[in-house]
């Protein structure tokens, strides 16, 4: 089923995806965030290096923080606690929710961003991809050849940017 054009807004997108399901998603990360992060800082996965001193297993610290965090999120699903009439209760309705989850989601993109360092390359080619995958798997986007070969020079700009550039131009330039 294709939408046309000019159908495609943010709004339409969380429709698509349900209010209650980005409640969760939104949960389950503000979860992994905080569990994993105070893991970290207890000091509970710690292990010698190999100069004797303490370093801290950050990739053990994420599992156990992520199955964590996903029990927990679905120990709040299956309990039937109902998100919706929580917003409620607080004072916001459905309607002014979507504009809310969305920007809680776009700062949570930015901290994520900004915290793990991410390089604009990387950005690029994860957009890229994200473009070709919405492209074949859904249909959001009516032309699909067009959608999948701006997600590939999007990704192909990336690696780009991403390879030294003075190789390939003799010259002193910084890559991003």
């Amino acid at each position: 089923m294709a939408y046309g054009y000019g159908s495609f807004s943010i709004t339409s997108l969380f429709d698509w995806f349900g209010q209650e399901n980005l409640v969760y998603t939104l949960l389950f990360v503000i979860f992994f965030i905080f569990i994993s992060k105070s893991l970290i800082k207890m000091g509970l996965f710690r292990g010698r290096n190999r100069y004797g001193g303490l370093d801290e297993n950050k990739g053990t610290a994420a599992i156990v923080g992520a199955c964590v965090s996903l029990l927990a999120s679905y120990g709040i699903y299956r309990s039937g606690f109902d998100i919706m009439d929580f917003f409620y209760g607080l004072g916001i309705s459905s309607d002014s929710l979507l504009p809310i989850l969305a920007i809680v989601l776009l700062l949570l993109i930015i901290f994520i961003i900004f915290k793990f360092k991410i390089r604009f390359s990387t950005i690029l080619m994860i957009l890229g991809l994200f473009l070709v995958a919405i492209t074949i798997f859904t249909d959001l986007i009516y032309e699909k050849t067009i959608g999948v070969i701006i997600g590939i020079v999007i990704f192909l700009v990336g690696i780009l940017i991403r390879r030294n550039l003075r190789d390939w131009w003799g010259r002193n330039v910084r890559t991003i």
